[in-house]
């Protein structure tokens, strides 16, 4: 397609997290579009999305798109010969499984997260170099590297975010594409992502950093006044002698 590319993954180092993540942002929007509009992709893949010269992202290959709420059947991810459909790679474990009453909203966002790994490390989170069934099998039953350990250029709140939309459990994944994007928004203003939620350390760690100036301020006021107050003690201490 004229003035458009394929999705793939810079070599690592290329990119920092934050131009990344904006990027998947916007892939992870045309996908919610899709989603509000009652269909499922189940492929999705860099080589089905196109960002032209505008860094916008483009859908392709609906080829093994679902209405919501229709049920195709076993055939939506498994052939007669029992072959499977799609890409096994990008593939969520309920996907490989065979599972295709379990497929939601929540597959797609296992693939992005699968994207968003590639796209950070340069690699896929299982090797699928070993052969189809291995790969299968380490789908639904492996833990793939953290990315940072992949790319040191990263934080742990990427790891957490790709974790929680490559949960093996589509009940432990983002409830929503559209949660995905307001994660990866979070993460991008510097705000608290709810991937880490509930760690009362990394919340007021994230607090200091967006206030800095306040803290900064209260911290020199609460010295000057520690100052005085030591200054004082000392004061009447001597007087006391």
């Amino acid at each position: 397609v004229s003035g458009k590319r394929e999705l793939e993954p810079p070599h690592v180092g290329c990119y920092d997290g934050q131009e990344i993540a904006t990027l998947l942002a916007k892939v992870a929007r045309a996908v919610h579009y899709a989603h509000q509009r009652g269909i499922l992709h189940r492929d999705l893949k860099p080589s089905n999305i196109l960002v032209d010269a505008s860094g916008r992202p483009r859908l392709l290959d609906f080829g093994l798109a679902k209405i919501t709420g229709v049920d195709d059947g076993p055939r939506s991810t498994i052939t007669g010969t029992n072959d499977f459909l799609g890409t096994p790679a990008y593939a969520a474990p309920e996907q490989v499984r065979g599972d295709h009453t379990a497929v939601d909203v929540r597959t797609d966002v296992y693939a992005l997260g699968v994207i968003l790994f590639r796209m950070l490390t340069g690699r896929l989170p299982f090797d699928s170099a070993r052969g189809l069934a291995d790969l299968l099998s380490d789908i639904q039953h492996a833990e793939a590297a953290r990315p940072s350990r992949l790319n040191r250029a990263l934080n742990d709140e990427l790891d957490a975010i790709i974790g929680k939309a490559m949960a093996k459990a589509a009940d432990r994944r983002y409830a929503s594409v559209d949660a995905l994007v307001a994660d990866l928004r979070r993460y991008l203003a510097g705000e608290p992502v709810e991937a880490r939620r509930g760690r009362r350390w990394y919340e007021l760690r994230k607090t200091i950093q967006r206030h800095r100036a306040a803290v900064g301020v209260l911290l020199t006021f609460l010295l000057v006044v520690s100052s005085a107050t030591l200054a004082l003690w000392r004061m009447y201490a001597r007087q006391g002698q």
